[in-house]
Parts: C-alpha cells; structure tokens; sequence
C-alpha cells in the first residue's frame, strides 16, 4: 500500500444505532477475569471483583511516583513552586542589591531550568525487544458442554504512518516509512504442540485447520473472507467443546523489536528519539479544510466528517460524540484559547485539546466495565485509556479532524507488567509551503500520529506499547466491538464459562539506545 492510498480505517458515524453483534464475553482481548456470559455490544473490557482494569493502564502520567510504576498528580502544583522560588528569589536580592538586575535575569532562566526539572515525568527506552505471551483459559463449572469460538488477533507490522510501508512520495521518492514494531514470530501453544503462525498475511483456511487431540481446531483465514474470518483484522480462530469441570488453556507469543517515534516538532521533543525531520507543529500544519482533502479525502471520509460513531447497546449513547453540549464547550473554550491566527490551525488545536484533558481530567484506575462516552468522561472528570481517549476524539471531531483507535497493551517498566491499553491516532495535515519545501506530493503530505492522553505521550510511540490492532474502517460499525469481543459463545447448553487471560513477558525486555523522560509540558501558541 502507498503512503497515497490511506489504509481502509474507521466505524460508521452517525444515523440509526448498528444492530446488536452476536453473543460474546464481556471482556476485550487483554482483560483479566471474567465470567463468560451473553453480553451486549459496546465496548466494554472485563474486570473480575477487585481485578486491575483490563481496559486502561496509565504509565507516567501525571506526576509522583508510586511503588507501581505508575506516575500521579503531585499535591505540590507549579503556581505554588514558582511562588516559593521568587520568594527566596527576592529575599536574596535584597541582601545584594548591587547586581539586581543582573540577578534577576540569570534567575528567569534558572527558573525556567528548576521548574523543568520539577515537573512529573517518565523515563522510557529508545529501542526495546521482549517476548510477551497472553495466555487465556476456559473453565466450564457448568452442567453441560460449551462450545466456544476464541479469536486472537495476528499483530501487524507497526510503521511510522499506521501499516503503510511509504511514509511520503513527492521529488526524489517515495520516501520509505520506518518501521516501529516488527513482530519477527508469532506462535501458539496448547495440548503440549507448538503452532507457528506467520505474520506476512498468508492464511490457513478452516478446510485445512489444525486438529488438536481434545477435537479442538485452530487456523488463522484472511481478513473479512467469510464467516468463519474476522472482519476487523487477520485473526486466528481457536474452536473447541469444553465438557463440565474440564478447562482449556491457549497462549499466544509474540517476539517484537520496537523503537520509539515522534511526530512532534518541537523544542520539548525528545532529541534522541527518531522522526523529527518529518514531524510536525503548529508552524508547519495546515489548516481543519486540509485535513479534508488530505489523502484523497479518505481520512475525513472515514474518521472525520462524522459526528458520532461506536454505539454502545449498554449505555444506548455514542461513545465518540461531537454533538453533546459539553463536548462542544470545551472544543469552544479550547478554540478561544488559542490566538486569531490559529483558529483554523489542524495542529493547534489537537494539541490544545489534549492539553486541555490533561489539565482537567484525572486517571480512573476503577473505571466502569463498560467504557464511557467521551462526553460522560468529561462530565465525570475523570476516566481511564480509552475512555479519555474518547474524550479527546470527540472533542477533535468537532473540527471534523480524523481521529480513530489503536488498542493493544502496555508495559510498565518499573514493575515489569502488563495491562490492556487503548489509545487514538489522528492524521494531521501539512500546510501547503512545508509541502512544497519539503517536495512531498500535496495528497501525501499529511503525519498519521498516536496520541495517548493518559501517559501524557503526544505524538510519540514507545516501544513498550504493543501494538496489535490499528481500527479499520467499517461502514457496520462493528469492529470495535468485535475486536473487544474476542470470545464467543456458540452453544451454552447448560454450561457456564469462566475465563481468565493473563499478559506476562517471558523473554526480556531488552532496553537499547539510551532512554529520554516524558514530562508535562503544555504548548504555548
């Protein structure tokens, strides 16, 4: 695929609610515990009693750190540091007034130097290497046999600009996209065999499924060919019965090499961190109607131009929805805040929405099991991954900029752990004179950036965020749901499913190439 033919993203948005999917456990692919029951469609992540959250794990986010890993809010905010500091600040310049006005400018510096280092960060690797192995097991402490459909998703390849392989074309190229995370093997076990699965897109249809001594049956067909596929992704489809008081475990391993990538120009961007010559900022972006005809339309055709999309059957509302009216004032109050000349400006104001969530929500470790919408989350003032995710999206799509998901897991360093993550991306155009500059075709001339509201990650990709689906577009409106969905219920007869899935790191990781922190640090326009 070239950089010109955007990859087919996206959920229907708008017009009556999608039809309710097929059963499937209330659980999303990288939750913990749960009871398989028939659930409805939405997204919604299970979460036994007491359980982290399957659905948001928030890594460095805010400031002060916890035995966990985890960074929160300090008590101590920035006004009050910056008080404490000018008044030992003029309490020196009175005992030496000869050289005040010296004094206080080389103290405006080492202010602004202080209060950097003062603020909340987090430190990540600049390249990583692991093995990471999600283990799921069945257990039926029911009456009868269940059958049960299992769907795990092959990851893809990760490149700077979503799954495509050119980054731009224009004058002297196509220019290649780098490559963020390569899964170089993807393999799973059950029933004591070893099942390598390639990750090149090559199928194995259900006529020449893998036959397993309990009568169980693996194979992995390509994407949306059929009934037996999944529509949203490459999947392989794990089938079997399950008689009472018998379980069945599967593990799926993936071996990955990833590098961190930003698509932030800008002084505060980490410098050892790749992507800055094709990064982007408020200087350089174009303008809410560039990002509409960017890429053949495409993106705002799919992710832009509609005001709400993914239905939750739960909550019966939207969970990205631009036409709440809390969702509209604060798109008014973050487009207010910004100066006369970036009104329109595509970067400027993704950028001060994200600083806005920042600065007003906080992190929910005890989300609901059902993911709010964006304008509950803002209404709340709080929310985990996804949820301020949504927040953020609906914000965006009042300016009609595309925005979609990216879902997978993240590992916390500190305690070497994993939880399910989800996080948005957004496409981002160029303005015209950086095109030409830059000799990059007008229709390619666009950055496909990850934004993670919670771990304070604006335009950047860490290596420890495994990245195992990026949204693709649906004019159904059910890939979400079904890629949270990832187990089925075929046939309950009398059987009751409990389901447990665990992420663990069974190979390193391995950290290269230095590391940088993340801090806060709003943007001024």
């Amino acid at each position: 695929m070239t950089s010109s033919q955007s990859p087919s993203r996206g959920a229907k948005r708008g017009g009556a609610p999608p039809p309710t999917p097929r059963l499937h456990a209330a659980t999303s692919p990288f939750s913990r515990s749960t009871s398989v029951v028939p659930a409805t469609s939405g997204v919604t992540r299970g979460r036994s009693a007491g359980a982290a959250a399957g659905r948001g794990v928030r890594q460095g986010a805010r400031g002060g750190s916890s035995k966990s890993g985890e960074i929160r809010r300090t008590g101590l905010r920035k006004g009050k540091i910056r008080n404490l500091i000018f008044v030992g600040a003029i309490a020196f310049a009175f005992l030496f007034t000869p050289a005040q006005e010296q004094l206080f400018e080389a103290w405006s510096n080492l202010e602004d130097e202080i209060m950097n280092q003062l603020k909340p960060g987090r430190e990540y690797p600049v390249e990583a290497s692991y093995s990471v192995s999600r283990t799921v097991t069945y257990e039926n402490d029911g009456t009868g046999n269940v059958e049960v459909v299992q769907r795990i998703p092959v990851p893809e390849l990760r490149t700077s600009k979503g799954i495509s392989a050119s980054q731009f074309h224009g004058d002297g190229g196509p220019f290649d996209a780098s490559l963020l995370q390569d899964v170089t093997a993807f393999r799973l076990e059950t029933e004591g065999q070893v099942i390598t699965v390639p990750t090149d897109g090559t199928p194995r249809a259900i006529e020449d499924a893998i036959s397993l001594p309990s009568g169980a049956i693996i194979y992995w067909p390509a994407a949306n060919s059929g009934d037996d596929s999944c529509g949203y992704s490459q999947c392989v489809r794990w089938e079997f019965t399950i008689p009472p008081g018998e379980t069945r475990v599967i593990s799926a391993e993936a071996d990955v090499v990833g590098k961190s990538w930003t698509w932030w120009d800008h002084d505060n961007s980490p410098s050892d961190v790749d992507g800055q010559s094709w990064a982007i900022n408020a200087e350089s972006s174009g303008t809410f109607a560039d990002s509409k005809v960017r890429a053949f339309g495409q993106y705002w055709s799919q992710f832009g131009q509609h005001e709400t999309t993914i239905w939750s059957d739960y909550h019966q509302k939207y969970l990205i929805d631009a036409t709440h009216e809390n969702v509209l004032q604060a798109a008014t109050d973050i487009s207010a805040s910004l100066p006369e000349d970036k009104h329109d400006n595509a970067y400027a104001f993704a950028r001060a929405a994200y600083d806005y969530l920042i600065d007003t929500l906080e992190y929910d470790k005890n989300a609901p099991l059902y993911a709010r919408s964006g304008p509950d989350c803002l209404a709340a003032g709080k929310g985990d991954c996804d949820e301020q995710s949504n927040a953020w999206m609906s914000i965006l799509r009042v300016k009609e900029i595309p925005t979609w998901y990216e879902f997978g897991a993240l590992l916390d360093t500190a305690s070497n752990s994993w939880e399910g993550h989800g996080w948005a991306n957004v496409m981002l155009p160029f303005n015209d004179a950086w095109c030409s500059a830059n000799g990059v075709n007008l229709n390619d001339c666009y950055i496909e950036g990850s934004v993670d509201v919670v771990n304070n990650k604006w335009l950047l990709h860490t290596p420890t965020a495994y990245s195992e689906w990026i949204e693709v577009f649906d004019p159904a409106d059910e890939f979400v749901s079904e890629y949270y969905a990832s187990g089925s219920i075929v046939n309950l007869a009398g059987g009751h499913v409990n389901r447990d899935v665990t992420i663990e790191t069974t190979s390193g990781p391995v950290y290269g190439g230095g590391t940088y922190v993340v801090k806060i640090n709003p943007e001024e326009f």
